[in-house]
């Protein structure tokens, strides 16, 4: 048997490699696990501060001066007046809430906000609902592409060495 030092090479770069990209990844599990939490924590926010921006347009509304209410719209953001049973008096949300107690929820890819409003004021409506579609596969790509990147140039620099 000869010895063959490209095959040597390989193989211990790959050792090499698998044991730092190891300890690389626990960091970068860590960084991505933080990153989804922050995004929760910036939806809810955005749920919270778009469920506010529709209560102050409801306060705005004068019956006396205009006749019609043009329910707000948002592009990524729907919503909904319900009533104290939750059932809709006005809703642009196409899916069925599962949970309803007040605060934020997750339910699959939706994301909703319940807002208690006060009695008889807006439209007859208990609570304001504010949904939208959650979406964490940019921070799963960004982990997968410094993942890949990590492992290739630990494999390059192993080899080389």
């Amino acid at each position: 048997m000869t010895f063959d030092p490209k095959k040597y090479s390989i193989k211990y770069a790959i050792i090499y490699t698998i044991f730092i990209a190891a300890i690389l990844f626990v960091p970068l599990i860590v960084y991505t696990k933080l990153m989804l939490n922050i995004n929760e924590a910036k939806t809810e926010m955005e749920l919270k501060k778009n469920g506010y921006k529709i209560i102050f347009q409801m306060d705005e509304f004068n019956p006396k001066k205009n006749k019609i209410f043009y329910y707000p719209r948002f592009k990524t953001f729907k919503s909904g007046l319900y009533d104290k049973n939750f059932k809709p008096i006005f809703t642009l949300i196409d899916f069925d809430l599962k949970n309803f107690s007040l605060g934020y929820h997750k339910q699959g890819n939706k994301r909703y906000y319940i807002i208690k409003l006060p009695d008889e004021i807006y439209f007859g409506a208990k609570y304001l609902v504010v949904s939208t579609n959650y979406n964490p596969w940019s921070i799963y790509e960004m982990f997968f592409i410094i993942a890949i990147g990590i492992f290739i140039i630990l494999f390059i620099f192993s080899y080389i060495i």
